[in-house]
């Protein structure tokens, strides 16, 4: 029952994270199902990926209300993140249980140095608005962004795209931790976009993998009952009041708990492999 309670509170916890910051959860879910819950690296994995159809989606729909969504980069760069995603997810059935902490504990600490960062590029309207694919936003606040892109640009988000979706697949999270930085440091996009964008994203990267967890029976169900409500209630929340928190205290102490989950999952993995 006390298992049952903690995953509840820790999925209002990462619906509410996740919507704020554009990711789809799993640089909380994964390590805190498997270092708090109990659950083994796999089943972590698998039914991380399963909640995160529901935060995804959640987390979109709230940003759609708001019209923060870029669908036209959002689909161009899917076109190289879904891929990548399978062959990810395959990947977690060759490597090993330690080689996965120490790959996911090594993630998180490069996403928590980009959440920590007191400059996340671009946070106001002064993009670049010469180039291709000319964008003009005016959300539902009254805000109104601006920006184009670059040849070179897009080639190179198209890469490091199906990097996001490889290390999705292989590490359960949602992809959001390349994702967001891809758009908002590589692209130039402004950072209220890149987090819609990314939870659009993931929502569409998410379903072939996390078909292919259940199939390899990866989630555990039960569990995941007991996360949808509390991540539904905490995305909805979430989306709603992003534009009043102040980002950079959110950001540094989400790097704080992501790098003490980091600290320990590599701990863990060290330790199994006899390195420590």
């Amino acid at each position: 029952m006390l298992e049952l309670m903690t995953t509840g509170v820790i999925a209002l916890f990462t619906g509410l994270i996740s919507s704020m910051l554009g990711i789809g959860g799993g640089v909380i879910l994964v390590p805190t199902f498997n270092l708090i819950v109990g659950l083994p690296i796999r089943k972590a994995i698998g039914t991380t990926k399963f909640l995160i159809l529901f935060t995804s989606t959640s987390s979109a729909l709230a940003h759609f209300r708001f019209k923060r969504i870029d669908w036209k980069i959002g689909l161009i760069l899917e076109a190289m993140a879904i891929p990548g995603s399978i062959i990810g997810v395959q990947l977690v059935q060759i490597l090993q249980p330690a080689v996965l902490k120490l790959i996911l504990g090594s993630i998180l600490i490069i996403a928590s140095i980009n959440m920590a960062r007191k400059k996340r590029g671009k946070s106001s309207h002064k993009t670049r608005k010469e180039g291709i694919l000319k964008t003009k936003m005016i959300t539902k606040d009254g805000k109104t962004y601006e920006y184009a892109f670059s040849v070179s640009r897009i080639i190179t988000g198209l890469l490091l795209s199906f990097i996001a979706g490889l290390v999705a697949g292989i590490t359960g999270l949602g992809g959001g931790v390349v994702n967001v930085p891809l758009m908002n440091l590589v692209l130039d996009m402004p950072i209220h976009i890149s987090t819609a964008t990314s939870s659009f994203m993931i929502m569409l990267t998410t379903p072939p993998t996390a078909a292919v967890h259940a199939m390899l029976n990866h989630i555990d169900y039960l569990k995941a009952l007991v996360a949808i409500p509390g991540i539904l209630i905490g995305t909805q929340v979430g989306g709603k009041i992003v534009g009043k928190v102040k980002s950079t205290t959110l950001k540094r102490m989400f790097a704080a708990l992501i790098t003490t989950s980091a600290i320990k999952m590599i701990y863990d993995g060290a330790t199994m492999l006899g390195a420590i």
